[in-house]
């Protein structure tokens, strides 16, 4: 008899998808990684399989979704879900996290056969948290700026070209760094139709509004905005991000001895130890998603300076190392500044009065250059003359001459403005006297010995790095 035995039927296998985050909570510009695990997507064991999702589903074409709080996210842009390996059944995307601060982002996939092989849709959920941002300012302790011929020469005659940069009457203004840093921001500029930042100036009990910053656009002549020292209540522009990605934002601001808080209104002057710069960054989401503000503060005071030289006894011909240490002349913290060596005046006998920026002196630098960003320290080197020209004729120096150098400080600790009072500042030295002795190596010599001559004259020895000759 034949005998028909019917196939063996076997049920098609399918399985559950397995999505998940790699993170509870996200902010705002992080990189969000989604995993989908389901070996129902891996239809060809020998390659890298890929698949399509965005904001919206779209059959045929998407098998996942992502939104924010059941809507559309911010920018939403097309993921992708990349096998992690041939025959691997793991799928992961990675995206950067949108602008929706404060909402649920859900991922949902669509799953056309579960383990029983009905359509089903798997969810997994994260949250776009915020960080409260900070602001703050370059320095706890800013010089209090002054206005033209303010500074003085060794002589105490006015310094007009202090900076010698060739310009006379020049201001000393005062650069403000004002640095935000809020990991919420992602791009490259701080710049928003209502200015984040506000800055004041507290003097004594009164607080104005000198500007904003952190606004789409600088201020205008035309708009009556625009940030000078003649102008107030202006917006200063939009705040750059000092390296890419670290999410800190800056701006630097000018500001004048005398600063105008309306246009053609009143004035603020900023005086020493009693005005304060207040800065305030209104941050739209804090740690708990709600707008807040930080602040920052910083006075105006002014210091003492000091005047100092390398040695006290100096031989002729040797370099003097000269400096000047006045966190005052220190306006801005981001440059080495530089100023005139008629800062300093020479007195002695030869000369009663002459300023290290004329003729009579070489110098290398020819000006007191600052030894580094915001050091307030101040140094050039002069090489000690053996005369100095006193009135057109040159008077030599002597051995034992003293020598006074002056620095006249217009920024004394205690006032309120530069130039209010002013002192000497002196540092003294001299010439050297120390005499010289002359010895031999015998007290008798047979005619065909050599003879050995040593002189001691510390006067000669006008290098100490290098071996010296004297006489002929």
């Amino acid at each position: 008899a034949n005998v028909t035995v019917a196939p063996p039927r076997l049920d098609a296998t399918t399985h559950n998808g397995v999505l998940s985050w790699d993170s509870v909570s996200y902010a705002v510009g992080d990189a969000a990684t989604v995993t989908v695990v389901d070996a129902d997507l891996n239809t060809d064991s020998s390659v890298v399989e890929i698949y399509l999702g965005d904001g919206s589903y779209t059959t045929g074409t998407d098998i996942f979704a992502v939104t924010c709080d059941d809507a559309a996210c911010t920018s939403a842009a097309t993921i992708k879900l990349v096998e992690d390996g041939p025959d691997s059944d793991t799928f992961v995307g990675v995206f950067t996290v949108t602008d929706d601060i404060g909402e649920d982002m859900e991922i949902g996939y669509r799953d056309s056969r579960d383990a029983n092989g009905v359509a089903t849709i798997w969810y997994a959920t994260a949250t776009i948290g915020s960080t409260t941002g900070t602001i703050s300012l370059d320095r706890q302790v800013y010089p209090v700026p002054f206005d033209k011929e303010e500074l003085m020469e060794g002589d105490n005659t006015v310094l007009n070209d202090f900076n010698a940069d060739g310009t006379s009457d020049d201001d000393g203004d005062v650069k403000i760094a004002i640095q935000v840093t809020d990991p919420d921001e992602t791009g490259t500029t701080i710049a928003k139709s209502t200015a984040p930042v506000t800055i004041k100036l507290i003097t004594s009990g009164t607080t104005e509004t000198i500007g904003t910053a952190g606004g789409t656009t600088v201020g205008t002549t035309a708009a009556g905005n625009l940030c000078a020292d003649a102008v107030a209540g202006c917006e200063y522009g939009p705040l750059t991000e000092v390296e890419q990605g670290s999410n800190v934002y800056e701006i630097t601001i000018t500001l004048d001895e005398t600063q105008l808080m309306t246009v053609a209104a009143a004035t603020h002057q900023i005086l020493g130890g009693q005005t304060v710069i207040q800065v305030t960054y209104a941050d739209p989401n804090g740690d708990n998603g709600l707008a807040t503000s930080v602040y920052d503060s910083s006075i105006f005071d002014l210091r003492n300076g000091s005047l100092t030289t390398d040695k006290s006894v100096y031989v002729m011909g040797q370099t003097m190392v000269i400096t000047i240490t006045d966190p005052d002349l220190d306006l801005d913290s981001a440059t080495a500044e530089t100023y005139s060596l008629g800062l300093i005046e020479w007195d002695s006998s030869a000369d009663s009065s002459e300023l290290l920026n004329t003729a009579a002196f070489t110098k290398n630098p020819s000006n007191l250059e600052e030894t580094g960003d915001s050091t307030g320290v101040f140094q050039t080197t002069v090489d000690i003359p053996t005369g100095v020209s006193d009135g057109g004729n040159a008077t030599a120096l002597e051995l034992g001459e003293e020598i006074t150098l002056t620095y006249r400080d217009t920024g004394l600790a205690g006032e309120t403005s530069v130039n209010a009072d002013s002192v000497d500042v002196e540092a003294s030295i001299a010439i050297s006297n120390f005499g010289a002795t002359i010895t031999l190596d015998k007290t008798v010599y047979d005619w065909t010995d050599d003879v050995n001559i040593e002189v001691v004259a510390p006067d000669h020895n006008k290098n100490s790095a290098g071996k010296e000759t004297i006489g002929t």
